[in-house]
């Protein structure tokens, strides 16, 4: 069974099952024997499954050693644990002008 559809406004979303759509959360978890086919957009994520598509992460994005990851990836920290798997086109979030403007307090 395929759970299909759009995820948004939720501080943290765990997929052990297989999901098809959009997931918008503060933190994505993808359980090993979980897959997401879609978009993916959040601050951390986590990935032991198996995820397909268009990602953002604005912290961190960490791919264990059961976890694949292919498609349009876009992070802040990568961290990958030996075994895991990344393909596709990886581009590291460049820091705005404005935001390396501000003066740290």
């Amino acid at each position: 069974m395929v759970l299909k559809g759009d995820i948004s406004d939720c501080d943290r979303v765990e997929v052990s099952g297989q999901f098809e759509g959009t997931i918008k959360s503060g933190s994505i978890q993808i359980s090993q024997g979980g897959s997401v086919k879609g978009t993916l957009e959040c601050e951390d994520l986590s990935i032991a499954g198996i995820v397909e598509g268009k990602v953002t992460s604005t912290k961190t994005l960490e791919i264990k050693a059961t976890g694949e990851l292919t498609g349009e990836i876009l992070y802040n920290e990568l961290l990958v644990t030996s075994g895991g798997e990344i393909s596709g086109t990886v581009e590291k979030q460049k820091i705005s002008n404005s935001l390396a403007a501000i003066p740290s307090q």
